[in-house]
């Protein structure tokens, strides 16, 4: 099954899930393949900061057992950065949040997301960008699911006979 990521909302609205999708594809990309993706782009494409790469931290919350109660159980360094871009009148703003300090990763994510939302890119950029990645992302979990599964231990206590 082929999964899709087109605008498919009437008067030019985004579909917000499709939109999280890929914006969460973009930022689990590695560097390199959103990097060999700029040959996709125009040389005339140009941008601005609304929010230049930078790095920070957030809280991260876990939930125990009960549901009702969450603590805090650590921070995640992450990379966040908002870009305006405008082609052919029409003006759109890229969001990316990345995990770990990558200002480079975060700039191209938020770049892609800005442009995904551009009818002229958005078809090109799902079938030879995200589409591609979330086959590689999706191939990954399945290989380390499959390494985890074969270092799985079962343990299980036998019963004797001896007291009946």
């Amino acid at each position: 099954m082929k999964e899709e990521l087109h605008l498919s909302s009437p008067k030019g609205n985004i579909n917000i899930q499709l939109r999280q999708k890929w914006m969460a594809t973009l930022s689990c990309a590695e560097l390199q393949d959103l990097e060999d993706a700029i040959s996709l782009l125009p040389n005339t494409l140009s941008y601005h900061y609304l929010k230049a790469p930078e790095a920070g931290l957030i809280m991260l919350k876990a939930k125990t057992g009960d549901k009702s109660h969450t603590f805090n159980m650590g921070e995640l360094l992450v990379t966040r950065c908002i870009v305006s871009l405008t082609w052919e009148q029409q003006s759109t703003t890229g969001y990316a949040f990345i995990k770990g300090d990558s200002q480079r990763h975060a700039e191209l994510a938020a770049v892609y997301d800005a442009l995904m939302q551009i009818e002229s890119f958005n078809k090109i950029l799902s079938t030879k960008l995200i589409s591609p990645l979330n086959l590689k992302q999706k191939n990954k979990k399945q290989q380390m699911t499959k390494e985890i599964a074969e270092t799985k231990v079962d343990f299980f206590t036998m019963v004797r006979g001896e007291d009946e």
